[in-house]
């Protein structure tokens, strides 16, 4: 037979696995062959009798049934004990303690509602006196400010003198203003040489007349007019300064919304020109009536 054939390989086979089962059977024998021990429960008494299955009686080898039952103690009969339950302490309850009406804090409160409204009181009435005053002196201010928009023959002529002096002696007239007759009818802020129609007064201008024109466009004349006299020219700076602001005006002549639009360069005379308009609040109402306008005006450290 060749080494190299499959019946070769699979006598190997065989006789491996004849071989493997032989061994297995070979310890199964032994195990079954090996006894198991079992673990006995000996019995009580001294000795090494362990092959007794009951523990021998208290004695001696000659002693009778009574001389045992006699040597044998009597047990006293058991008594049961009885446990009584102990019922638990009741829980003590603590007593409410009356509580004291605290006066002191009740008449501290008392006090301090009081005090309020004692100080409510005196801060209303310093409040109220406060607006009283500042009500009086806008109107002081009011009127000194009418005051000085007034202009007497004295100033028109130191104002406007060297003016008509020019005129005349470029026409060929003199310089006095003609006029028909002196009539003590008028009005206390009226010009020499005014008609005596206008009860109302003048606007501060240094016309005798104007032609008739817009009211709206005399309205803003007389208000710029207003601005500049009120102007306070601040010292020690440049003559060639010039500010421009705009502001913006209501129905009723209220002035708001005042700012620099084109600035001077010199923040002390930008801010104589908004003090300006502080100083001049208001002329009164648009003669238009209607809607809001914003105009610009120009300031100039020295007039033209």
């Amino acid at each position: 037979m060749n080494a190299q054939s499959p019946s070769a390989y699979v006598a190997s086979l065989v006789l491996h696995g004849l071989f493997v089962a032989a061994i297995l059977l070979s310890a199964w024998a032994m195990n079954s062959n090996r006894a198991s021990t079992k673990i006995f429960e000996l019995v009580a008494g001294e000795g090494d009798n362990y092959g007794a299955t009951e523990a021998p009686a208290l004695g001696t080898p000659e002693g009778t049934k009574d001389q045992s039952e006699a040597s044998a103690p009597a047990q006293p009969p058991a008594v049961p004990v009885q446990i009584e339950a102990v019922a638990a302490p009741p829980a003590t309850v603590p007593k409410a303690t009356p509580t004291t009406p605290n006066f002191t804090r009740t008449i501290t409160r008392i006090s301090n509602r009081v005090r309020d409204r004692e100080m409510k009181k005196f801060e209303k009435e310093q409040k109220a006196k406060a607006e009283a005053e500042e009500r009086a002196a806008a109107k002081e201010a009011a009127a000194a400010k009418s005051a000085a928009n007034r202009m007497t023959k004295e100033e028109f002529d130191r104002r406007y003198g060297k003016q008509l002096a020019a005129n005349s002696a470029r026409t060929g007239t003199s310089g006095t203003i003609k006029t028909s007759r002196i009539d003590a009818k008028g009005i206390s802020g009226g010009v020499v040489g005014g008609s005596t129609a206008n009860t109302k007064g003048g606007a501060g201008g240094p016309a005798m007349t104007r032609e008739e024109g817009d009211m709206l466009d005399a309205y803003f004349s007389l208000l710029i007019q207003r601005l500049k006299n009120a102007h306070e020219r601040p010292t020690g700076v440049s003559d060639v300064l010039t500010a421009q602001a705009e502001f913006s005006i209501l129905a009723d002549g209220t002035i708001f919304d005042v700012r620099i639009s084109r600035s001077s360069g010199n923040a002390e005379f930008d801010q104589s020109v908004l003090s300006a308009f502080r100083n001049v609040g208001s002329i009164g109402p648009r003669p238009d009536g209607e809607g809001t306008l914003t105009r610009r005006v120009t300031f100039k450290m020295r007039d033209d």
